[in-house]
């Protein structure tokens, strides 16, 4: 688990209820893939989005792995959860795509317009700074040595049609989303293996004993070499393509963490844009995250 610094002004700082999984109706919808595998999004042969997987297992013959049975044992026994993931509107999107099931990693193709990523990168480019992080253990903000990204913010205010998407994926009200955020990775860039996830009740980035139920990031920009999005106890990679979405779960409806939804942020080659932001179980209720704190980055609205 990570807990990054965000803005507190005046000082600019960075930072599934369960429902039965419905008939996904993509071309290319998988429930598993062979480990390791690259998902490289391409268009669809007679169907919507994005949808073949480069696979390059190390054993021809592995095609097909139950990942939770492949873990220890004593791995295995930690995923008996008690209480339930958050449920998304699934309904909403029948181009959505199942990249894994144990836990359940989804990839929405088109979700912002590429207008929608085009003016959210030009709105965030004279904004950003370099990620920064609160150290656990002095309590001093310090530049984050584990993502070597820059940053910026968004108001909810200055993006309501981007809001009004999530909050329709992510079946929860917009005081719910933790700051919007956009980040920038230049060559060499990236961001160290992590989860998103706290076990027990956590108090962070304005909510109060509270837990990230669901992570959404949307890639801004197609990238063609490195920037994946690398799932290490997966075995998965994922190749940003412009306007798709991936969703996953790291934390239950209990406050238990699934660290198996560990990832990365692989170094990039070509630059690489994404927007990221995260369903809490609670409000957002801490006055100094107030939305009203954050400075506007356009007088245009998204």
């Amino acid at each position: 688990m990570r807990v990054c610094a965000q803005p507190i002004h005046p000082m600019p700082l960075c930072p599934r209820f369960t429902a039965p999984l419905i008939h996904l109706r993509s071309c290319s919808a998988r429930a598993l893939l062979p480990r390791h595998a690259s998902y490289i999004p391409t268009q669809c042969k007679g169907g919507k989005g994005f949808g073949s997987a480069k696979k390059t297992p190390k054993q021809p013959q592995d095609r097909r792995i139950d990942r939770e049975k492949s873990l220890p044992a004593w791995r295995r026994e930690t995923y008996n959860f008690r209480e339930p993931f958050h449920a998304i509107a699934l309904e909403d999107h029948p181009d959505l795509q199942v990249l894994g099931t144990k836990p359940d990693i989804f990839l929405l193709p088109d979700f912002f317009t590429e207008e929608e990523c085009d003016r959210l990168v030009a709105m965030a480019k004279p904004n950003m700074i370099p990620c920064l992080t609160v150290n656990p253990r002095t309590g001093a903000v310090e530049e984050d040595v584990t993502r070597t990204s820059t940053n910026a913010n968004v108001p909810r205010r200055d993006v309501p049609t981007l809001v009004s998407k999530l909050c329709a994926l992510g079946r929860c009200d917009e005081r719910q989303l933790e700051t919007l955020q956009i980040l920038r990775y230049k060559k060499g860039e990236f961001f160290a293996s992590h989860s998103d996830g706290f076990q027990g009740p956590a108090t962070a980035n304005g909510f109060k004993n509270s837990a990230r139920l669901v992570t959404i990031f949307v890639y801004l920009n197609d990238v063609d070499q490195g920037g994946e999005t690398r799932f290490p106890q997966l075995g998965l990679d994922v190749r940003p393509r412009k306007g798709m979405a991936v969703v996953h779960f790291p934390t239950t409806h209990g406050f238990e963490e699934d660290d198996r939804t560990e990832h990365e942020g692989v170094a990039a080659v070509d630059e690489k844009w994404l927007f990221v932001t995260w369903v809490w179980k609670d409000f957002r209720t801490d006055e100094r995250y107030a939305e009203a704190n954050f400075p506007s980055l356009s007088e245009e609205k998204i």
